[in-house]
């Protein structure tokens, strides 16, 4: 499909006109087909329009936002001038706390009414009647152990949000086992996406939260596949100087071939050619042995993939 859109870039409005290739999806636990390669604008700071225009015009259709970065009305002014069948988009509402952050709560009826209220204004700066995928953004600040209950209560927020049709899908993000364990306890909905800083060299424990999510129909999506750490290791160097290509494409290839999607960054169209290039190029398929010392590289990253949160 032709596809023509008035968009925003450095400020200036601009007509493209591109003819993108059918994007690479992933079936989610209800059979929505997800684009693998997202555009985040979370780390994108003051250049939204231009990191958003740069891979709309690269055919990079999905976008990936959250009310906690302060920018869904910048984002729904830009995507506003492309039509809302051309994208899909993911949005994220903070969590409840009794302690801290932006959506503090009294209790679990709190949680649910102001979650609700999070979700309509989200779509209301988006200017869209809904998204195709919803997240919890992070866990209680306080814990999963401590608030269990709030997280469920706004699982059931969510749970309501995706029943009257204000998205097609819904997860969470940065969720460990113990969250993970707490939110199923009480879930209606399986989550579909569990979105973690998940990137090579994350180790066998990084492995076994994948494998949880697996068993549990829960994509495990990265948002931490471009780190300076993971592009640095040995293993990736190793497989990307045997290929002559860059770092870059090796750490998001050996996420792809565990059906892993990518949350990337950037307004640069060699980077945004690199990243969709390790999805196409049939050359960068990684061996099984490669994909092991990828993983388990010694000098990558051993914490948690849970932003505030624990392996658990």
């Amino acid at each position: 499909m032709l596809l023509t859109a008035s968009v925003i870039f450095w400020g200036m409005q601009t007509r493209l006109t591109s003819q993108p290739a059918e994007p690479i999806t992933i079936a989610l636990n209800n059979g929505v087909q997800m684009p693998v390669h997202a555009v985040g604008v979370g780390s994108a700071g003051g250049s939204v329009r231009a990191v958003i225009s740069a891979n709309i015009a690269a055919g990079v259709m999905h976008i990936d936002t959250s009310q906690l970065y302060g920018t869904d009305a910048l984002v729904g002014e830009v995507l506003a001038l492309v039509p809302r069948e051309a994208l899909f988009i993911t949005s994220k509402v903070a969590p409840c706390s009794r302690m801290q952050g932006r959506l503090l709560v009294s209790g679990a009826a709190e949680c649910r009414e102001r979650t609700a209220a999070q979700i309509a204004s989200n779509l209301a700066n988006l200017r869209v009647p809904r998204v195709d995928l919803l997240l919890i953004h992070l866990p209680p600040p306080e814990g999963c152990a401590e608030s269990c209950v709030l997280l469920q209560a706004q699982w059931a927020a969510l749970e309501v949000a995706y029943s009257a049709g204000y998205a097609r899908a819904i997860g969470v993000s940065n969720m460990c086992r113990e969250c993970l364990e707490c939110l199923l306890v009480t879930a209606r909905t399986v989550p579909a996406i569990n979105q973690l800083n998940y990137q090579a060299g994350i180790g066998p424990e990084g492995e076994s939260l994948r494998q949880l999510c697996a068993e549990r129909g829960i994509v495990v999506e990265s948002y931490g596949g471009h780190r300076h750490g993971a592009l640095a290791l040995p293993a990736v160097l190793s497989a990307a100087a045997a290929r002559g290509v860059p770092p870059s494409r090796v750490a998001v290839r050996w996420l792809y071939q565990q059906g892993i999607p990518v949350v990337s960054t950037s307004a640069n169209p060699a980077h945004i050619a690199d990243t969709q290039a390790a999805f196409t190029d049939p050359q960068m398929a990684l061996s099984p042995t490669e994909m092991a010392e990828i993983r388990d590289d010694p000098e990558g990253q051993r914490a948690s993939p849970c932003l505030f949160a624990t392996f658990g």
